[in-house]
């Protein structure tokens, strides 16, 4: 892989991705998975990611809001919980 420069693509690397292979190795050595459970496994990841990142955004809206409509929402949450 060469650099910017180079001619040839450079690849990237997220953390989430150094993080996901190490927590697929750990299940592979430490509870002994096999391939299809692994396959499993990363279907579910790969569908909570966006969910986690959605949750990340409304959060940063709702920390933008006064603290007024902060506790109204959450009032509001509470509430219909239960």
């Amino acid at each position: 892989m060469g650099g910017p420069g180079h001619g040839a693509p450079m690849m990237v690397y997220r953390q989430i991705e150094f993080a996901r292979m190490h927590l697929l190795g750990n299940l592979t050595v430490d509870m002994d998975l096999d391939m299809t459970a692994l396959g499993v496994i990363t279907s579910r990841i790969d569908h909570q990611h966006p969910r986690r990142q959605d949750l990340s955004t409304l959060a940063r809206a709702v920390a933008a809001k006064p603290t007024d409509v902060r506790a109204r929402g959450g009032a509001f949450v509470l509430a219909s919980v239960g």
